[in-house]
């Protein structure tokens, strides 16, 4: 199976995150990234992503960005290795 990338954008989401991340590393998929695209977090965010110490586990902190951060998620797109994406 090709590389899969997941993106998952958050903007202070500490309480759920933790549940995004166990749902997506309990896919049958195991050749994956998993890129998280924090939008001016500035809660516990970070913490929660570092927490599970999985080398296929990206954080990417920005600022707060404009229009809801979709410019910090074309960044992510950009970055993205898989042959296949999944937002």
């Amino acid at each position: 199976m090709p590389l899969v990338s997941f993106i998952l954008p958050t903007h202070n989401r500490a309480d759920v995150l933790g549940f995004a991340i166990e749902s997506v590393l309990a896919q049958s998929v195991a050749d994956f990234e998993l890129l998280i695209v924090g939008d001016g977090c500035n809660d516990e965010t970070e913490r929660v992503v570092h927490d599970f110490a999985d080398s296929r586990i990206t954080w990417m902190p920005f600022a707060k960005g404009p229009n809801l951060g979709y410019a910090h998620r074309n960044v992510a797109f950009q970055r993205a290795t898989g042959e296949f994406i999944a937002f």
